[in-house]
């Protein structure tokens, strides 16, 4: 199946991880399946808004390093539409506010690759988002150590070597 009888749409909603796709001024232009079941979000809820309208910074995020996601995923944005190059944010705090309860944030942390998606002319037309949510491993790691747990089971070792693998794929695509 090549061409024109390939349903692209049918593909990228099939992609588990979710996905974004942007404006070079950040407006939401689509959406897949994987995205709406992590932020628990419809396409009507995103689709035509800037993308930090659709999903604002938590006004209430505690004055840490990790939870200036807004801030690294505006810059990381605005590089890929400067660049036309692929960028990788290593893993950050970016709090996702609960559908129905707006100004109450979930607290959530993620890794993402931002890629252009270039017109004939090689300016970028479009900007792809994909990321992958980590809040749950990290809820893992710190309950071990809360409980001073000193070996781990074999799915916390494959998920810290998940991890750790991918954020040296997201160290070699920066440099």
């Amino acid at each position: 199946m090549m061409g024109s009888d390939l349903d692209y749409e049918a593909v990228f909603n099939a992609i588990v991880v979710p996905s974004v796709v942007l404006t070079p001024d950040f407006v939401i232009v689509a959406v897949n399946d994987a995205l709406l079941n992590v932020v628990k979000r419809t396409r009507a809820d995103v689709l035509g808004q800037h993308a930090f309208t659709a999903f604002p910074d938590n006004p209430g995020a505690p004055d840490d390093p990790a939870a200036h996601g807004m801030e690294h995923l505006r810059a990381s944005l605005e590089r890929v539409a400067a660049t036309g190059r692929r960028n990788a944010l290593p893993m950050q705090r970016y709090d996702v506010e609960v559908p129905g309860r707006p100004g109450v944030f979930e607290e959530r942390y993620w890794s993402a690759v931002t890629a252009p998606v270039l017109g004939p002319d090689g300016e970028v037309e479009l900007i792809i988002h994909a990321f992958e949510e980590v809040t749950d491993f990290l809820r893992q790691l710190r309950r071990y150590g809360e409980h001073g747990v000193t070996d781990s089971s074999p799915a916390l070792e494959e998920m810290t070597t998940n991890v750790y693998a991918r954020a040296q794929e997201l160290h070699h695509l920066n440099e």
